[in-house]
């Protein structure tokens, strides 16, 4: 059955990604499907699990340890420097345009930069909102013992990856909801960051798929559906990936 889609601009995904305005870029249509709660999931690994590179440098280095670092610069409004690689974490400071900053290194996704600023606090930025003239494939990636990481695969029923899908880490607390959101990368993988200490249920959820994507047609819209309504519920800590199948 044809899945009916409502289309939202990515400005709502960025507002959760850690910027408090919208960038000079222009934004992508996402089209999110209904989250529904289902029953607990727990869905077995059903293609290969996601390939995590080996990290270079770790943030418990000794500063003096950090070879290279690299110049950048705030591209938005105002941007928050977060305590770790995801909206789950702590706010540190908010830095406005122009504001410069030195680049340290990426987390697993390649979504957030480890930065130095000029007064020598660090901390986490997402990368989409930082003008950087260093090729983001030569960061070195930056392993950190406070961050329960959360990865897993999007895959077609063939095996392929599915590229653009947003996915949100989370759970309702008494103070609210913590969460994290990644989007999957060429080879189909994600990589959530949670602070060290999260524990107890999480749901995963697909929340939204870019029209770029490789499942959407010239209509902004996907006509098959994602195992499990592309929901799952895990318990942390776990290491498990979790993979998820779209079936056209």
């Amino acid at each position: 059955m044809k899945s009916t889609l409502s289309v939202i601009a990515l400005c709502s995904i960025i507002f959760l990604a850690a910027c408090t305005a919208p960038t000079t870029q222009p934004t992508a249509t996402l089209v999110f499907p209904t989250i529904q709660q289902p029953a607990t999931v727990t869905l077995a690994a059903t293609a290969s699990e996601a390939q995590t590179p080996e990290p270079i440098v770790t943030e418990e280095l000794p500063k003096e340890l950090v070879v290279n670092t690299f110049p950048a610069t705030v591209n938005v409004q105002v941007i928050n420097l977060r305590s770790g690689p995801g909206t789950a974490f702590d706010v540190l400071g908010k830095y406005a345009q122009d504001a410069p900053v030195a680049v340290l290194g990426k987390a697993l996704g390649d979504e957030w930069l480890l930065v130095e600023t000029p007064a020598g606090q660090l901390g986490w930025m997402t990368y989409e909102f930082l003008a950087i003239e260093t090729p983001l494939s030569t960061l070195p990636v930056i392993n950190s013992a406070y961050n329960i990481l959360v990865k897993g695969t999007i895959t077609d029923s063939s095996g392929s990856p599915v590229d653009l899908a947003t996915i949100a880490v989370y759970q309702q607390t008494v103070a609210g909801e913590l969460r994290s959101d990644d989007t999957t990368n060429a080879a189909g993988e994600f990589f959530v960051f949670l602070p060290n200490g999260a524990q107890g249920k999480f749901s995963v959820a697909i929340v939204g798929v870019d029209c770029t994507s490789n499942i959407m047609d010239a209509d902004c819209k996907y006509k098959g559906k994602f195992d499990a309504n592309g929901i799952a519920e895990i318990t942390l800590p776990s290491t498990e990936p979790v993979n998820f199948v779209y079936r056209p």
